[in-house]
């Protein structure tokens, strides 16, 4: 049994790939996940120019899941143009994350990336982790502007990288936005900012950047999560987007309960930290063993139908 998806008319041969996050940096990391079951190569999020990211150490994984500061950290964008050839090579999808500074860095690496065999950009509106910048996914004014701006490169289609919202009146003003500009897929959601987690044996916080606050990622990020893949299911049901679940899947149950939620697909980063590439296979493996247990032949018929009152 084998499950496939679509995002903006692109096919994948799977329902799970790699979130952008700290193993999808180099060129090394790039191939590995091409090599891998992934079904499509996600790239690190890209500025203009090359960043090394904040102070060491940016992760650690817990007992209650992952934390990061990670601070963008990536090769510039430029780099990332000239590894595109051979990433192609591994026939699957190129996804260029792109979490420009100011809405000019944005256009200025969409404008670039016109012209590459990148397949889809899904832009970051929502990294909490650089100091001094607010994050755009919470601003809805300037999202407007600037996707008012981005519409302008049409080429190659562009999903959004939300923030958790934690109202549904959030939810709520976002999706009217993804209308709006007929955003053709979400990935909801990066990690929680400004979390703390402090080593027993060291009292003090367990990474350093932004004083040792981080964006919580994992099983401790998954209800948050799943519930902002449903609130915005039943937002954008009537629409064409499509949504991508982010938070803490680590096994085929977890990619169930995304699907469960309404999301198409799912995304992976902190499983990664501990375990390497082998999870993609593993994963959506386990998910096809559940779904064969469950009679159950397609996602469709299971998408969205968490709640019983429905």
């Amino acid at each position: 049994m084998n499950f496939s998806s679509s995002l903006a008319n692109t096919s994948f041969n799977g329902l799970l790939f790699n979130a952008s996050g700290p193993l999808c940096i180099t060129q090394e990391d790039l191939e590995s996940i091409g090599n891998s079951k992934s079904a499509a190569i996600n790239i690190k999020s890209i500025t203009v120019e090359p960043r090394a990211g904040n102070q060491e150490p940016f992760w650690a994984l817990t007992h209650i899941g992952g934390i990061n500061s990670v601070g963008l950290p990536n090769l510039g964008y430029k780099a990332y143009i000239q590894m595109v050839p051979k990433l192609k090579t591994f026939t699957k999808p190129i996804i260029a994350s792109v979490s420009g500074l100011s809405i000019e860095d944005n256009e200025t690496i969409f404008k670039a990336l016109q012209d590459t065999e990148i397949d889809l950009i899904e832009l970051n509106t929502a990294c909490p982790n650089i100091e001094g910048k607010a994050m755009i996914g919470y601003d809805f004014e300037q999202t407007r502007a600037l996707l008012t701006r981005l519409k302008l490169f049409n080429k190659i289609p562009f999903g959004l990288k939300l923030p958790p919202y934690l109202d549904p009146i959030l939810i709520q003003e976002m999706a009217e936005i993804v209308k709006e500009f007929e955003i053709p897929f979400i990935s909801c959601c990066n990690t929680a900012g400004n979390a703390l987690i402090i080593d027993p044996l060291t009292d003090r916080s367990v990474i350093k950047g932004k004083d040792g606050l981080g964006g919580l990622s994992g099983a401790a990020l998954k209800p948050i999560a799943l519930g902002n893949v449903a609130m915005f299911y039943r937002a954008l049901k009537d629409t064409n987007t499509k949504i991508i679940g982010i938070g803490g899947i680590e096994s085929g149950r977890d990619l169930y309960d995304y699907i469960l939620a309404g999301a198409d697909m799912g995304q992976v980063a902190t499983v990664m930290m501990h375990e390497g590439n082998g999870c993609f296979e593993r994963i959506q493996t386990e998910f096809c063993i559940l779904m064969k247990e469950k009679n159950i032949r397609k996602i469709e018929d299971i998408q969205g139908s968490w709640d019983l009152s429905i």
